[in-house]
């Protein structure tokens, strides 16, 4: 029930609830309100029923922060589209902006700055009702000032986003628990009997690279083995090409025997399956006699043989994360909070084997 003075947007009806009412699928709803022909004339009327009785159309110019009427459409901007991590965030963020009545315009960047500061600018001129952000390049001035004309979620920052200065509007950020996956993993493979475990690490100079490297020197640290510097290889973009190059570095070490890496974690399933590649081509049997773990849990580690163990990211859970908060800021709702990580988790090759060892080196801390 609603309380007396509650702002009637808090609840605003949207197309499930047309379609829950109408006891037919949300894509038809669509169909009958944006007019296409293949609907019955008994479902056409009892939609367009259901939406005149509760206002549906009054309430989406209903939604506005400033007043100002709403386009219904939200701007996104993200690097690719094609590899699965990209894909499966802005599917579901699709779809729950489909449920809210919302459309998604979809903006490629490329990881050029330019392109994507073109993007944004066009954003502000009224296109959109508000954007949602994937690794977005901006510095934190350009995306604080973007915030002032529009309201924007980022999802999975490649830099901090500092606390605001008074007067200044919060930035909400979405993103998985980056430190904490990479510990678990770290942990894990030295449960397998691993002491020497080469990461592949993806750009230094993004925030993700920077919480799971280190997370994996936590996990280090707390079972007293070395950090060994040699056994980082960062000059990668996260591409399978990348996990190719840094599985020749990391094999190649001029290291004594007992040193050499007998575990590789990559920072992401497709630089993992480039290692398996390469491991592959040595004759090395994955994980008798090399494990490589994966981050990410996408389709091209679900599809590896053998099957790699990896951290799964709630890419789908950010998309309407993110959404949800956006939709908020477009309604003139504050948020409670501006940081929102979701966990991740460990996805584990049934088949990997197991230590039989255990040596101190390899002990949690007592006490």
């Amino acid at each position: 029930m609603s309380q007396p003075g509650a702002d009637p947007t808090d609840r605003r009806f949207t197309i499930r609830d047309i379609a829950s009412l109408s006891g037919v699928s949300i894509a038809t709803v669509s169909r009958v309100l944006n007019n296409h022909p293949d609907v019955s004339p008994s479902t056409r009327e009892k939609v367009l029923r259901h939406a005149r009785e509760h206002s549906y159309v009054a309430n989406r110019s209903a939604l506005g922060h400033s007043g100002k009427k709403r386009t219904g459409l939200i701007g996104l901007t993200t690097p690719y589209l094609g590899p699965d991590y990209f894909a499966q965030i802005v599917a579901a963020a699709a779809g729950a902006l489909f449920e809210r009545d919302l459309r998604l315009m979809v903006c490629l960047a490329e990881h050029k700055h330019d392109r994507e500061t073109s993007l944004l600018e066009s954003f502000t001129h009224g296109v959109i009702d508000g954007a949602l952000l994937i690794l977005p390049s901006q510095s934190q001035e350009e995306l604080h000032l973007l915030r002032e004309r529009l309201p924007i979620v980022i999802i999975d920052p490649v830099q901090p986003i500092q606390p605001i200065r008074v007067g200044r509007k919060g930035i909400p950020v979405v993103s998985a628990a980056h430190r904490e996956g990479a510990r678990l993993m770290t942990e894990y493979l030295i449960g397998l009997g691993h002491k020497h475990i080469g990461v592949v690490s993806g750009p230094m100079s993004g925030l993700a690279s920077q919480q799971r490297l280190s997370g994996d020197r936590l996990a280090l640290a707390e079972y007293r083995l070395p950090y060994n510097e040699s056994l980082i290889f960062s000059d990668t973009a996260f591409m399978v090409e990348d996990g190719i190059k840094a599985g020749k570095y990391l094999l190649d070490l001029h290291l004594r025997p007992e040193e050499r890496p007998t575990a590789i974690f990559a920072f992401n399933d497709a630089m993992a399956i480039g290692v398996l590649q390469e491991a592959r081509k040595r004759s090395l049997r994955v994980p008798e006699d090399l494990s490589i773990a994966g981050f990410d849990d996408v389709q091209i580690a679900q599809c590896a043989i053998p099957r790699i163990t990896t951290v799964r990211q709630p890419l789908q859970e950010l998309g309407r994360v993110a959404v949800d908060l956006l939709s908020r800021l477009i309604a003139g709702h504050s948020l409670e909070e501006t940081r929102v990580e979701l966990s991740t988790q460990l996805e584990e090759d049934k088949d990997e084997p197991k230590s039989t060892s255990s040596p101190r080196a390899a002990s949690p801390l007592e006490g």
